[in-house]
Parts: structure tokens; C-alpha cells; sequence
């Protein structure tokens, strides 16, 4: 990763962490929820790091092997850059967004008032996704989640807190409507 793509790449997480510091406290407001924070959340923390934990231009070097790869497959110089790019777009966009839900999730934890966040769609949302909106997720529990996904952590006192207020519905439900 050149040091300039490396640079625009750790800012844009830098600026996504930097949401998350503000959006947890908001949504806690929206809905009614105090804010009782245990400690300080310090975004560059997450800044710079995959979501592997890696430093993010080792993860960045997978494009290069993409495009050795495609080359050794048989493929065009022209075909293998167009596959490590594809490659490395993707990886970008997910390590920018990985870093926001991982703030998320360090706020929802750092409050002792909170027990987990709740999956929301961003529409239009794929079948993998739309079986899972509205489910809880403890804290420490994992986001499943596939390339390009797009959902979002609505942070939540509890799973039947979330229910009360219209958070986790059902799946089949929102089909039949």
C-alpha cells in the first residue's frame, strides 16, 4: 500500500472511529437510555489496525498476491491488476467499516448499562441479512456479517428491552407484510 493509499486508508478509519465516539452517546439519548460510559474510548486505537489485528498494509499485500495468483491461473497482466484492484477495493471498504462496528462494540461494552447491540439493516439488504435483522447480540458475542455487508450495531440495554421497543422483530413477519 503506497504511504499516500496507506494514509486516506487510516484516515478514513480514523474518521469512522471518531463517529462511533459520538453515535453511541446519541443513540443512547434517542432512546431513552443513560449514558453511564466506564472509562474513555480512545478511537486511534483501532486506527491503522485490520480487523485480523494485523497492521493494515500487511493485510493491504493481498493484493498483490490476488494478482500473482490470477497471473499464475493463467490471466492477463491487464486481467491480474483488475483482480488485485477488485481485491483491494473491497478490503478497504470493509477495514473502514470494520473499524466503525468495532468502536461500536468497545462503546456498547465500556457501559455497564448495556448488554449488546441489536442488527439493523440498511435497505435494500440481502436474504442472508434480512433472516438476521433485528437479532440481539451480546456484546462479547460475534456480528455475523459477509463481504459488502452493510448492517448496522444499534446499541441495547438487553434482548427483551430491544423487543419492547420494536427493535427485534421477526423475520416472517416483516415477509408477510
Amino acid at each position: 500500500l503506497q504511504v499516500g493509499h496507506r494514509a486516506r486508508l487510516v484516515e478514513a478509519q480514523r474518521q469512522m472511529t471518531n463517529r462511533a465516539l459520538h453515535y453511541v452517546p446519541r443513540v443512547l439519548a434517542q432512546t431513552g437510555i443513560p449514558d453511564q460510559p466506564e472509562g474513555d474510548f480512545i478511537p486511534e486505537s483501532l486506527v491503522g489496525i485490520a480487523s485480523d489485528g494485523r497492521r493494515i498494509d500487511t493485510l493491504a499485500y493481498g493484493a498483490v498476491t490476488e494478482a500473482k495468483t490470477a497471473i499464475g491461473e493463467g490471466a492477463s497482466t491487464a486481467q491480474a491488476l483488475e483482480a488485485g484492484s477488485t481485491w483491494l477495493d473491497l478490503m478497504v471498504k470493509l477495514q473502514v467499516a470494520d473499524a466503525a462496528r468495532q468502536a461500536v462494540g468497545v462503546m456498547t461494552a465500556s457501559r455497564k448499562n448495556l448488554g449488546g447491540t441489536v442488527r439493523v439493516l440498511k435497505p435494500p439488504s440481502c436474504q442472508r441479512c434480512a433472516i438476521l435483522a433485528g437479532r440481539f447480540y451480546r456484546w462479547s458475542q460475534g456480528f455475523d456479517r459477509h463481504p459488502r455487508c452493510d448492517c448496522v450495531n444499534l446499541p441495547a440495554r438487553h434482548a427483551a428491552w430491544a423487543k419492547a421497543e420494536g427493535f427485534i422483530t421477526d423475520p416472517l413477519d416483516a415477509y408477510r407484510q
